[in-house]
Formats: C-alpha cells, sequence, structure tokens
C-alpha cells in the first residue's frame, strides 16, 4: 500500500521536475485507506520532498507506533535534487533504521567522515536504532556497506556488478521494512553482511540506467500455483473448500486474489488461509 508524495518528470537518465504532493492531499490517501481498515505493520518512506510532508508522516507513524525505514532520497541516479537534509530532518529522527548511501550519509552529518564511521555517527547524531550504509554509488570495484545499532558497527565488502542499474536501495528498503513487518528486527543487521548479493537486471528501456528487477529478490517458485478466482471467493466456506482441494492436489503455492471484499474480509480470510496451508 503506498501513499504518493511527488510527481516527476524523469527520464531513464535523469529527474527534470518534482511536484510535491499537499499534504491535504497525502491526508486524503491515508485517510482512505483507514477507512478501509488498513493498517501498516510497518512504513518504508522513500521520495518526500519538503519539510511540511516529513513532519506529517513523522506524526502518522509515531501515532501507529510501527517501525518505520528511512530511504532518505536527495538526489536522483543523474544528479538532480529531489530533497534535502533539513526537509528530512522530522523523518529521520524518528526512524527506525535509516538506508542511506555514502553520499546521501556524507550530506546528513555535520562534519567530514570515513566511511567506517558514517553509521555509527548517523545514528548517534538522528537518535536512530540502526542505520546501514550502502556503497553502491561510488565507482570503486568492490561495494562498501556500514552498519551500525545498538550492538556495534561493522562494514562488509561485496564484488560489483558490471551494469548501471537503477533502483536497488529502493528495493532494499522496501524488503528490509517487509520483513520488519513480519516481526523480524534482526534483518537489519543481516542486510549488512548480504545486501551485497546480486540481483537481476530489467529488461533495458532506453540509453540511461536499467531498472532491477524486483523478482530477483524472490525465491524461485516450484510445483503448482495456485491462484483464487472471484467464484471461489464468494464466500468463505467455499474459499476455504477450494484451498482444501488445491493443496490435496499437490499445491505448492496459494495466491489469495479477491477484489471484492473489505479489507477486514481479506485478512479475516487470509489468516484463514495461511492456517489451512500450515496443515497440509
Amino acid at each position: 500500500i503506498s501513499l504518493v508524495t511527488a510527481l516527476t518528470v524523469q527520464d531513464t537518465h535523469n529527474v527534470t521536475a518534482v511536484l510535491p504532493v499537499a499534504v491535504d492531499t497525502l491526508a486524503a490517501q491515508w485517510a482512505a485507506l483507514q477507512a478501509d481498515g488498513i493498517r501498516p505493520d510497518a512504513v518504508k518512506v522513500g521520495l518526500v520532498a519538503n519539510a511540511e510532508q516529513a513532519t506529517w508522516i513523522a506524526e502518522q507513524v509515531k501515532a501507529l507506533g510501527v517501525p518505520m525505514v528511512v530511504d532518505p532520497i536527495l538526489r536522483a541516479g543523474g544528479g538532480a535534487g529531489l530533497s534535502s537534509r533539513d526537509a528530512l530532518a522530522p523523518l529521520l529522527r524518528a526512524a527506525t533504521l535509516l538506508t542511506p548511501n555514502l553520499d546521501e550519509a556524507a550530506a546528513l552529518l555535520d562534519l567530514p567522515t570515513d566511511r567506517a564511521d558514517m553509521a555509527a555517527r548517523l545514528r548517534a547524531l538522528w537518535g536512530v536504532d540502526a542505520v546501514l550504509v550502502t556503497g553502491g554509488d561510488t565507482q570503486d570495484e568492490s561495494v562498501w556497506h556500514g552498519f551500525a545499532d545498538a550492538g556495534g558497527h561493522f562494514a562488509s565488502h561485496h564484488a560489483r556488478l558490471p551494469q548501471r542499474f537503477r533502483g536497488a536501495g529502493c528495493t532494499l528498503s522496501a524488503a528490509l521494512a517487509g520483513r520488519m513487518a513480519r516481526g523480524d528486527i534482526e534483518v537489519a543487521r543481516r542486510s549488512g553482511r548480504a545486501c551485497g548479493h546480486p540481483h537481476r537486471l530489467g529488461e533495458r528501456l532506453a540509453a540511461g540506467w536499467r531498472p532491477l528487477d524486483p523478482g530477483s529478490v524472490m525465491p524461485p517458485l516450484a510445483g503448482l500455483y495456485a491462484i483464487t478466482s472471484a467464484a471461489v471467493c464468494a464466500d468463505d466456506a467455499r474459499l476455504l473448500a477450494a484451498v482444501t482441494a488445491a493443496l490435496r492436489g499437490g499445491a505448492r503455492w496459494v495466491q489469495y486474489r479477491d477484489k471484492h471484499a473489505s479489507a477486514a474480509q481479506r485478512l479475516r480470510r487470509a489468516a484463514a488461509l495461511v492456517s489451512c496451508c500450515h496443515a497440509h
């Protein structure tokens, strides 16, 4: 579930304009989701264009009481400015985990700092639980990552992929938030050692950066894959019977797809289907 914070004018090389969404519009988006019974278990924040947006988002997440991963997007991959340290300050102070790249980490610190100390200094400066500084934005032969939390700080090195691509930082921070939503509180520390593992690239769209293939962060699916239809989602008993039959017939994966139930119904049905899958 996403809230749109800005419209951008961009191509595969750079961003040429950022049009912030009014906070009233952000609030309307959030109110619509709440009215549908949606409550996130973790939040990932990407592009935030101004301090007014940052303050509003920080207040909403504080009220929710859930972990927040902040990917402090200051510049586009092509170099265009998108936000600033001052604008993001309310979010930086409220974050559970920060995931800046090296360039962003330097901009968020008060003084020039050796990269070995960046994560620890950022954590102390902004008072967050953990910081993961990613080094994919440099031209070094290997990719450096630095991590710090209450247990200390460390660095790791990984082989660099030969291509130029975009979306790795966004994919990483979203994946971390997803794991935190499932109660995995150690995922950030593990990612400091493992996030350099290579991912697939998407198809080349034009002459500039290539997108990351989001499917590369998921394990390959093996076996029969069942998808619920609108007909079997007509009522709870029919849905459960259909999924049970699919599992008994050899299905290894079940996708619960239901476009007509309310959010509360979908959550209740999903919980029942998880129990059913575990039982088989």
